[in-house]
C-alpha cells in the first residue's frame, strides 16, 4: 500500500519526535483501526516508552485500496480516551 504524507504531518513530524516508518507500521498493522468519517481513519497500536504505556494514533485518509494520505500521528497517554 502506498502511503503519502500531508504539509501538516510533515511539518509535526519532527516537532513530536516520530518518523515515517513508525507511521506506516501503525497503518499497516494496528492494534485497532476506527472508522471516523466515510474515507477517514483512525489507526491505533499499544507501544511502551520507558516502560510507560502509551497509544500511537495515525490519522489518514484512504483515497483508495493501493493509497493512503497521512493527516496527522501522535502518541498519547491518555488511552482510556481513544479506547472503549
Amino acid at each position: 500500500m502506498k502511503v503519502v504524507f500531508t504539509g501538516h504531518f510533515l511539518k509535526r513530524l519532527s516537532e513530536r519526535n516520530l518518523n515515517k516508518l513508525q507511521v506506516r507500521e501503525v497503518i499497516l498493522n494496528p492494534d485497532k483501526i476506527v472508522k471516523e468519517k466515510p474515507n477517514r481513519f483512525r489507526a491505533m497500536k499499544f507501544i511502551s516508552n520507558n516502560n510507560k504505556p502509551f497509544l500511537f494514533i495515525v490519522i489518514y485518509d484512504k483515497i483508495n485500496n493501493k493509497k493512503v494520505e497521512v493527516v496527522t500521528a501522535f502518541l498519547t497517554s491518555k488511552i482510556k480516551r481513544y479506547i472503549d
